[in-house]
């Protein structure tokens, strides 16, 4: 199969000027105070007015220096040092204040819940603008307008807590617009979002692009931003450029690079590469697909051969049950589990008769929109969330309401609410001394993790002076270093490059070939279909079902009536079958081979 980008047309002088300039970096480079060396190696880019950047690149190369570059929090708030040139409006970073910065640069981060401050939606968005000093006659009617324009006019009134995950962003998206920056950062804004508000929040794009606000988006997975966008720069591990110009031309002309590099690519180029891989022709050549609806019109016109055999469907997906044997002991039981949340006089139930079962040595992952309850379900198994009714086992032994035990663990969303020690080998080495061993031991095992999971360079560091993928990867390499009959972990790969992710799951299912039951809760569908042996979906504070992956992630019905997508790679067979075409089922990637 042929895949030829499409390349940019000859000048035309007719042409209407380009976009000026919003924000422009030349030889930009980073250090930190605390120490290491330079962050990045010399970042050269400009932001357009009217037009959305894509800055990629596996996890730690410096995506979230650059998002703290711009609106001057390094090296004004975070004590550090840059070199080279950062110029926002024509004025050096260096030597602009903050407070000023403020006026030009919006900032959206991961966690909604770390910019949400009032107790009122109006009030949150009017109170980004008073920071602003903008004149009280103009307030309100900016902030109806911001509202209405993240879909969130009907909610002036209700407290940002009464809201959804999904809906706080958007919130604090629209405070964003409000103040009318000339540029607008997104740091991974959807990285806590679930599958449907992950697409709503990015469908928001043109109308932010229309006010000719130049937008800077930092994100891992591109399936659902990649066709808002106009220009990508991607970043190598080392911080250097790997390739910046037009989506398709770096997509097309440097994809296999960026793999290469840990760049997790749209599933439709992903899906090219390796249909070209595998010897498929479609009929003619075209531009290398980006979007999900291209990589429908690829497999249609694509001859896939029949599945390899009837023993693949419904065959267990993860490695853990093949590493151990058949393991059908239970090590987690949940019975009739209910959960409420608030006070005596606002309680409210979150879970309500939840049925649980992992056997030792499975992965199983939970999925859930979110405020389905996944999180807390998870603190509950873990004693600390109290449930009213209902029961617990591990290993057959009960667990009683709100009371933890080391028998099952918990690795939290927030990896830096876990961390104790002062370095990253010695939050390793934490629990690898709790469990016993001696020092020659517990340093071997500790270099090994530093090695696999990109932490070398960041031994002596403190944890919390990692990128939030490194933090994540940290909190998860940290706690499975001690053994535990039951493991949760609340979203571990979110923040994570593709590489980051492969190796993270690795060491998960060694875990779980030592008899340990895993359980995970994940937004990331396509982590489900490749990892997991068991997956159970929550939807109205219960599990809707719980089974295979390929039985589950196949069922449209369930999967909607929860507020959940199919992998992508499912979902481009699903339009592809609309459309006319007789294909095998496709879960995992290895169904195409």
């Amino acid at each position: 199969m042929s895949i030829r980008p499409v390349t940019a047309q000859a000048p035309d002088d007719r042409r209407p000027a380009p976009p000026r300039p919003v924000a422009a970096m030349r030889e930009a480079a980073v250090r930190y105070e605390a120490g290491g060396g330079w962050v990045t190696q010399g970042i050269t880019l400009d932001l357009l007015a009217g037009t959305t950047t894509l800055l990629t690149g596996p996890s730690g190369c410096g995506k979230s220096t650059v998002t703290r570059l711009l609106p001057g929090l390094v090296p004004h708030c975070i004590p550090s040092v840059y070199r080279g040139s950062v110029q926002v409006e024509g004025e050096e970073v260096a030597d602009a204040e903050v407070a000023h910065l403020a006026g030009s640069v919006a900032v959206v981060m991961q966690d909604p819940d770390a910019q949400v401050v009032t107790t009122r939606v109006m009030d949150e968005v009017c109170y980004a603008l008073e920071n602003l000093r903008v004149p009280a006659a103009e307030t309100e009617a900016r902030a109806r307008r911001a509202l209405r324009a993240v879909g969130l006019d009907w909610a002036p009134d209700r407290s940002p807590w009464e809201l959804s995950g999904g809906q706080r962003q958007r919130l604090v998206l629209a405070c964003a617009l409000a103040q009318g920056p000339a540029l607008l950062v997104l740091d991974e804004p959807t990285a806590n979002l679930d599958p449907a508000s992950t697409a709503a929040f990015y469908g928001l794009l043109p109308e932010v692009r229309a006010t000719g606000a130049a937008v800077l988006v930092v994100e891992h997975d591109l399936d659902d931003v990649v066709e808002h966008v106009d220009r990508v720069i991607a970043l190598g591990a080392d911080g250097d450029v790997l390739a910046s110009g037009p989506t398709r031309e770096v997509l097309g002309e440097h994809g296999r690079e960026l793999a290469r590099a840990g760049v997790r690519l749209p599933s439709a180029t992903r899906l090219a590469h390796l249909l070209e891989d595998a010897g498929q022709t479609p009929l003619g050549t075209r531009p290398v697909p980006l979007t999900l609806a291209e990589g429908a019109e690829l497999l249609s016109a694509t001859p896939l051969p029949a599945p390899r055999g009837a023993d693949r469907v419904g065959a267990p997906t993860g490695r853990a049950a093949a590493a151990t044997g058949a393991l059908t002991r239970p090590a987690l039981e949940v019975n009739g589990l209910h959960v409420p949340r608030g006070g005596r006089r606002r309680r409210r139930p979150v879970l309500t008769g939840v049925d649980l079962e992992v056997p030792a040595g499975q992965v199983l992952a939970l999925v859930g929109a979110n405020g389905s309850g996944k999180t807390t379900l998870l603190r509950a198994l873990a004693g600390l969330e109290r449930w009213t009714a209902g029961s617990v086992r591990v290993s057959g032994r009960p667990r009683r309401p709100g009371v933890t035990g080391p028998e099952l663990t918990l690795v939290p969303q927030n990896p830096e609410h876990q961390f104790l020690e002062r370095t990253v080998h010695d939050e390793l080495a934490h629990g690898l001394r709790l469990a016993g061993g001696t020092e020659d031991e517990i340093e071997r095992s500790v270099s090994a993790r530093l090695s696999r999971f990109a932490l070398e360079r960041h031994s002596g560091t403190s944890p919390f002076l990692l990128s939030g993928g490194q933090q994540r990867r940290l909190s998860v390499a940290s706690v499975l270093g001690r053994h535990r009959e039951v493991i949760c972990l609340d979203e571990p790969t979110f923040g994570q490059d593709r590489r980051s992710c492969e190796a993270l799951m690795e060491l998960i299912h060694e875990v779980a070939a030592r008899g340990t039951a895993i359980v995970l809760s994940t937004h990331d569908m396509e982590l489900v279909a490749e990892h997991a042996d068991l997956v159970a979906v929550l939807a109205h504070g219960s599990v809707l079902v719980q089974g295979r992956p390929r039985d589950v992630l196949t069922d449209l019905a369930v999967l909607t009536d929860a507020g959940l997508s199919a992998p992508p790679l499912t979902r481009m067979r699903a339009r592809a079958v609309a459309q006319g075409a007789v294909l095998p089922d496709l879960t995992r990637w290895e169904d195409l081979s």
